[in-house]
């Protein structure tokens, strides 16, 4: 595999050398090596390519099919995979694939009709995933105790049991199956997953990190892993490690929402709340479904002197969250701001019994109680 990868990478430094575009051929062997690589977003900005060019090329649209189930893009892989299918040439694994698909798209019963007659492990594990999304437990179960039992690899059947079972609170079991998955000659991207899923569990990050790392170093660039990865370094108050993983990742992606947002919260940081607000402007309706994001643009309007936008914002998260503390003292802080000091020790007065209050919090109650003629918090 490293050694396709490297003649791939040679190959596209000759051809950059050369001065011309890649021909269909070398965008081939770049997204094939890209794809043997597990490098699935690289392989299908390659592999698109060679279809543009080469439209009834069946090998291209095969990896091009499993590179959109690997990046989570269903509705892309049912386009091949119904593609291919017209082609007359589908997959061997054709009903597989659909399944997969069909699990992501919510289509249960479709996914339990393919695999009806299918006995391999890989045909139980999807079932297995169908029972869960229709919320039959115990057909789950039993397609998965199948799945044991059947022929072929078993490596995601194992790394899908065990996510069923830290779900049913049997981590000592979700341990030993997780084990057996990253051991398997597939080594799935998802055994990794729940195996740093169950080292966070127990407390040890650092071990989790690792899982992670592994994960990106056999999946190259995969989000669900990098993400987690950055939450950890967060959690650890290693900012520093972070900013180079995101900005890696924009340039990859520049307009994944998460990664924007993680760049507004380093932003935020820095005490760059202009920034902060240049970053989440433009995504003020995306971002409202978005608790941490939609605080952390409420803060950058309340930083950079905009305190009736940041109170709307604030407002209407609260009354879909009035448990949050978070937006509660921002609400509090926002009114104040705005000139507003009665709403502000209103919004505040549930805070005044509670006896973790931060400095922060003290602070701001403080001069909300001060701004009515009030001495003291208690007097709230």
């Amino acid at each position: 595999m490293k050694r396709a990868f490297q003649i791939a990478l040679a190959l596209m430094a000759a051809t950059m050398l050369a001065g011309c575009e890649p021909s269909a051929q070398e965008r081939f062997d770049l997204g094939s090596a890209a794809f043997a690589a597990h490098d699935y977003a690289t392989a299908r900005f390659d592999l698109v390519s060679v279809l543009q060019e080469q439209p009834s090329n069946v090998s291209a649209m095969d990896m091009l099919a499993r590179s959109y189930l690997a990046l989570g893009d269903p509705r892309a892989a049912v386009g091949m995979l119904d593609r291919m299918q017209a082609a007359g040439k589908p997959p061997a694994d054709l009903a597989l694939m659909y399944g997969e698909a069909d699990v992501m798209l919510g289509n249960f019963d479709a996914v339990l009709t393919r695999m009806h007659d299918r006995r391999e492990a890989d045909a139980w594990r999807i079932a297995a995933l169908a029972h869960i999304g229709k919320g039959d437990a115990e057909a789950a179960q039993a397609a998965f105790t199948a799945g044991l039992g059947a022929s072929g690899p078993k490596g995601r059947l194992h790394a899908d049991y065990a996510v069923y079972l830290l779900g049913k609170a049997e981590p000592v079991q979700a341990r030993k199956f997780a084990a057996r998955s990253v051991a398997s000659p597939e080594k799935p991207l998802s055994g990794y997953l729940v195996t740093a899923d169950i080292a966070r569990m127990d407390g040890k990050l650092d071990q989790a990190l690792k899982w992670y790392d592994k994960a990106l170093s056999a999946y190259p660039g995969n989000r669900v892993a990098l993400l987690a990865k950055i939450d950890i370094l967060w959690r650890q108050d290693t900012i520093e490690a972070i900013r180079p993983l995101v900005a890696d990742a924009l340039r990859a992606s520049p307009d994944d929402a998460d990664f924007v947002y993680l760049d507004a919260r380093l932003a935020a940081e820095d005490g760059a709340w202009a920034k902060v607000r240049e970053r989440l402007q433009p995504r003020e309706i995306e971002i409202k479904d978005y608790p941490e994001a939609n605080l952390l643009y409420a803060r950058a309007l309340l930083k950079t002197g905009q305190p009736e936008q940041a109170r709307v914002l604030l407002l209407s998260q609260l009354l879909r969250d009035p448990e949050s503390r978070e937006v509660r003292v921002a609400l509090g802080e926002a009114k104040l701001a705005a000139g507003d000091a009665a709403g502000a020790v209103e919004t505040l007065r549930p805070l005044v019994a509670l006896k973790d209050l931060t400095r922060a919090e003290r602070t701001i109650m403080t001069k909300a109680a001060n701004a009515v003629g009030l001495v003291s918090l208690t007097a709230l």
